[in-house]
């Protein structure tokens, strides 16, 4: 299921719980039509991710994105309350997944819009999830913040980069770090799709593809013990109209996930409109300029202009020339 047919999804569900019906028969329909959910929306990537029972997901996909290998991979970690600036005058943020290895923590943000302010988006809410690495009294060490955002969108942020995988630190003039706590990782996952990168096997890649393939509904069988785990926790089957009605309704993305797939209808509704008005004027055009070929075809037959000469003035064949005399 991708994510077009996911907020379709959910935009039933919910128009069957306004008008007083069954909302499971609208998702029993849509598991009749699909077998995976959409990976990367935000109610279900927090019910895998962000899950205990899943944890083994979520441990191997941050590895990757943080190019952790053997003694440095994250062996364990404890997933935290994602709920961030609820305090009075703070714009409040629920990131999607937060977890705590060790002394540092890790914020996961899947984004599927982008905007003239998303960096600065990305920068508050590194500083959202900096105030709680400190504690009243405390001295300033503070503890090490990794914030992860997979971007979906197609405005790339790299236009003129081949990578797909990005680390952004705090550096000084001549381009020496200046502090190593807090990293910021970029996931454009949409450049990674559209460009060939079948020769990248690293473990992000892996992870990209394998969601890919589910997204897609791909009928194919992994051999990795960490995707068929992903593909069975991404099943249709595991969430039901209870779930997306009362869980997933209290994800901040619910209502934007809503809000976008009207957007979407809107904006091909445009597409289609225009593509008409321009079909229609296109049509005009082209009659305009026959019926200005023929114009000159007529007025070089009355002075008894060779035909190949009235074909190559005219732009017409020699059957078109002939028909005018009639």
């Amino acid at each position: 299921m991708n994510r077009k047919q996911f907020g379709e999804m959910l935009r039933e569900i919910r128009d069957a719980r306004d008008n007083q019906k069954d909302p499971q028969q609208v998702v029993n329909k849509y598991r009749e039509k699909f077998t995976y959910a959409y990976v990367y929306s935000d109610p279900i990537a927090k019910s895998i991710f962000g899950s205990e029972q899943f944890k083994s997901l979520t441990i191997d996909l941050l590895n990757a994105i943080l190019e952790l290998k053997g003694e440095e991979c994250i062996k364990d970690l404890k997933l935290v309350s994602s709920e961030s600036g609820s305090e009075l005058a703070t714009k409040r943020t629920n990131s999607d997944i937060v977890a705590e290895w060790g002394q540092d923590r890790i914020v996961l943000e899947i984004q599927h819009e982008g905007d003239s302010w998303y960096k600065d988006r990305l920068v508050y809410y590194m500083a959202r999830h900096t105030v709680p690495l400190l504690s009243p009294g405390k001295d300033y060490n503070l503890r090490s913040l990794y914030t992860i955002s997979v971007q979906l969108f197609n405005e790339p942020l790299y236009r003129d980069d081949g990578n797909y995988l990005h680390s952004i630190q705090l550096k000084d003039e001549s381009g020496k770090v200046f502090y190593e706590k807090q990293v910021m990782k970029l996931v454009e996952v949409t450049k990674f799709l559209k460009h060939d990168c079948s020769s990248d096997n690293c473990r992000l890649a892996q992870w990209l593809r394998a969601i890919d393939a589910i997204n897609n509904e791909s009928e194919r069988n992994f051999n990795d013990e960490i995707f068929k785990l992903l593909q069975n926790a991404a099943k249709l089957s595991n969430f039901d109209a209870t779930y997306y009605l009362n869980e997933a309704k209290d994800t901040m993305d619910y209502e934007y996930e809503l809000r976008c797939q009207v957007k979407r209808e809107v904006a091909e509704q445009v597409a289609e409109k225009v593509a008409e008005k321009v079909a229609e004027k296109d049509q005009e055009l082209i009659a305009k300029l026959t019926e200005k070929a023929k114009e000159t075809a007529r007025r070089m037959l009355a002075g008894n202009e060779p035909m190949s000469k009235i074909c190559a003035y005219s732009g017409l064949s020699e059957a078109e020339v002939l028909a005018l005399k009639n």
